[in-house]
C-alpha cells in the first residue's frame, strides 16, 4: 500500500506543484482606470502568470485606482501601483505576498481635472489634501521642496522574513490533514499554510492551496488556490482560484476563477471559466467562458456564453445565449430562446417572442380577403420578427387568433419587403371552434416608409385552410365556410383542404 501511495504521489507532484519563481523584472503594461485593486491583481495574475497571496480581509481590494505604465518592469509596475495605499510585498518561493504596512507613507499621484501646464502652489496642495484623499493630481505639478520630501519615503522598504509564518504571510506544507478546524496537523498555523496535498475529513480551513484537496464535507482556502477541490458539499476560495471544482451541492469563490466548476450551485466573481450546475449559476461580477446550468445562469455584468432550460440573465452577452428566457441589456452576439429580452442586439435573435427595445416595434391595422380586418403586434428586428395577430370579419360570427414569424429585405431607401407567416385559429358560429380549422397564409407584402416608424404595405398572399368542422346533423366534414372562391376543395382523411390566392394591405406605426 505505502509502495502504491508513493508511485501516486511522484505521479502527481510535477502536475500539482510549480516550482518557477517570480521574475521581477519580466517586462508588463498597467493600464487600468478607475478599477478597484482586486480586479486589477486578478488581472495582473491572470495575464502574466504572476499568483499574489493575500487576505481581503486587509488588502483593500475595494479601492479604486487609475495606473497607465507601459512595458515596465514587474516590480516597478507593483510599486507604482501600490503608491497610492499602504501595501508592501514580497517574493515568497512562487507567489508574491501582500501585507499592510501602516508606517508606509501614501503617495497618491493620480491625474485629475486640473490642468497638466499648470503649477500648484505649497497653498493650494494643502487645500487638496484636505479636499480628497487621495490627492488627485501630476507628480511634476507638486512643489520640488514638498516632492523632495515626500519621495524620501515613497520607497517600498524591503521586506524581511525570517519566518514565513510569521506576520501573516503564508508557508508552504507537502501534505496536512484535518479533521474539523483546528484538530489538524497544521493546528493553529492551518489559514497561514499552502499545502500540496489537503485531507480534510469533516471540514478543513486552510490558506492557500497549490496541488489537490478533497474535503469529506467542505474545503475552505482563505486565499490563492491552484490545483483541484473535491468535495462531499461544498468547496469555498476567498482568493484567486486557477484550476477545478467539484462538489454536490456548491462551488463558491470570492477571487478571480479560472478552471471549472461543477456543483448544483456555482458561485464566483470575476471569472474565466466553464460552470456546470444541476440547478443555478451565478457570476457576480465579469464573465468569460460558458455556463451551463438546468434551471438558471446569472452574470451581474458581462457574460460570455450561457445555455440553461430556465433563465439566463447577464448585462452584456458577448456571444450566446440559450434557454427558456434570456434577459440582457446589451446582446453583442446572439439568443435563442421562447423569450428573449434586451435593450440591443448586434445579431439576430431567434425565438417564440424577442422584445428588443431599440429593434422592430410595430402594431399593424389591416385587412385581407379571408378576414375583413385584422389587427397584429410586430416584435424582434427586420431579419427576424414575430407576430401576433386577431382577426375579424364583421358581416359573420368569424374570428381568429394567430402566430407567425417574419422577414424584411431592404430593396432602396425606405422601401422593405416582407416575407411573412401566419398560422390562425379560425373560429365559426361559437365563442370557441374545437375542432381543428386552421387558417395558413404566406404573405409577400412591399412596404412603404412614410416618416419615423409609420409605413403601408400591400401585396398577395396564398392561403391554404385545413379544417374538420363537421355538420353537426350528418357528422359529414364540411370544412371551413370563410373563403369566398377557392382553386382547390378536397377532402381526404376527415379533412377539409381549401386553397386560393388573396390579397392584403394596411398600416403600420
Amino acid at each position: 500500500m505505502i509502495k502504491i501511495t508513493q508511485l501516486v504521489f511522484l505521479f502527481l507532484l510535477p502536475l500539482c506543484v510549480q516550482a518557477q519563481t517570480v521574475d521581477l523584472n519580466r517586462k508588463v503594461t498597467l493600464r487600468y482606470k478607475n478599477q478597484r485593486l482586486g480586479f486589477i491583481l486578478s488581472d495582473v495574475s491572470r495575464k502574466y502568470g504572476v499568483p499574489f497571496s493575500y487576505s481581503s480581509n486587509f488588502i483593500p481590494v475595494k479601492k479604486r485606482i487609475t495606473i497607465s505604465e507601459k512595458n515596465i518592469p514587474l516590480g516597478e509596475g507593483l510599486h507604482k501601483l501600490f503608491a497610492p495605499t499602504q501595501i508592501i510585498y514580497a517574493v515568497i518561493g512562487n507567489s508574491i505576498a501582500l501585507k499592510i504596512d501602516e508606517s508606509k507613507e501614501v503617495i497618491p499621484i493620480i491625474e485629475t481635472s486640473i490642468e497638466r501646464n499648470r503649477n500648484i502652489e505649497m497653498e493650494e496642495l494643502a487645500f487638496l489634501k484636505r479636499l480628497s484623499y487621495p490627492i488627485l493630481v501630476w507628480e511634476h505639478q507638486i512643489p520640488t521642496e514638498v516632492l523632495a520630501e515626500m519621495k524620501v519615503v515613497k520607497a517600498v522598504p524591503k521586506l524581511e522574513v525570517p519566518d514565513k509564518r510569521e506576520d501573516g504571510f503564508l508557508a508552504e506544507q507537502m501534505v496536512q490533514v484535518t479533521l474539523i478546524p483546528p484538530y489538524g496537523t497544521n493546528k493553529e498555523l492551518a489559514e497561514q499554510t499552502i499545502n500540496t496535498f489537503s485531507f480534510n475529513i469533516l471540514w478543513g480551513r486552510n490558506g492557500g492551496l497549490n496541488g489537490f484537496e478533497v474535503g469529506g464535507f467542505v474545503n475552505t482556502i482563505t486565499n490563492n488556490m491552484r490545483g483541484f477541490q473535491l468535495a462531499g458539499i461544498g468547496n469555498q476560495v476567498a482568493g484567486d482560484m486557477q484550476g477545478g471544482q467539484l462538489a454536490t451541492i456548491f462551488n463558491y469563490n470570492k477571487g478571480f476563477t479560472k478552471g471549472v466548476q461543477a456543483s448544483l450551485f456555482n458561485i464566483a466573481n470575476t471569472a474565466n471559466i466553464i460552470q456546470i450546475a444541476g440547478i443555478a449559476n451565478f457570476i457576480q461580477s465579469d464573465f468569460e467562458g460558458v455556463q451551463a446550468a438546468l434551471v438558471s445562469n446569472y452574470a451581474k455584468e458581462k457574460a460570455d456564453m450561457q445555455f440553461s432550460l430556465g433563465i439566463n440573465k447577464a448585462s452584456e452577452v458577448k456571444r450566446l445565449q440559450v434557454g427558456l428566457i434570456n434577459i440582457a441589456k446589451e446582446v453583442k452576439g446572439r439568443q435563442i430562446g421562447l423569450v428573449n429580452i434586451a435593450e440591443k442586439a448586434d445579431k439576430t435573435p431567434f425565438g417564440f417572442l424577442t422584445i428588443l427595445k431599440n429593434g422592430y416595434n410595430r402594431i399593424e391595422v389591416g385587412a385581407n380577403d379571408a378576414l375583413y380586418a385584422s389587427v397584429g403586434i410586430k416584435t424582434g428586428v427586420r431579419k427576424f420578427y414575430n407576430i401576433f395577430q386577431f382577426g375579424n370579419r364583421f358581416t359573420e360570427d368569424i374570428w381568429s387568433i394567430g402566430y407567425g414569424i417574419g422577414t424584411a429585405f431592404k430593396l432602396k431607401e425606405r422601401q422593405y419587403f416582407h416575407l411573412e407567416y401566419v398560422a390562425s385559429h379560425v373560429n365559426e358560429g361559437d365563442v370557441w371552434t374545437k375542432e381543428l380549422n386552421l387558417l395558413n397564409q404566406f404573405k409577400f407584402n412591399f412596404d412603404w416608409v412614410l416618416n419615423g416608424k409609420k409605413s403601408i404595405f400591400l401585396g398577395p398572399s396564398w392561403n391554404l385552410l385545413a379544417s374538420k368542422r363537421m355538420n353537426a346533423e350528418t357528422l359529414e366534414v364540411i370544412g371551413s365556410s370563410l373563403p369566398d372562391y377557392t382553386i382547390l376543395d378536397t377532402t381526404r382523411k376527415n379533412t377539409n383542404w381549401k386553397m386560393w390566392f388573396g390579397i392584403n394591405g394596411g398600416f403600420r406605426f
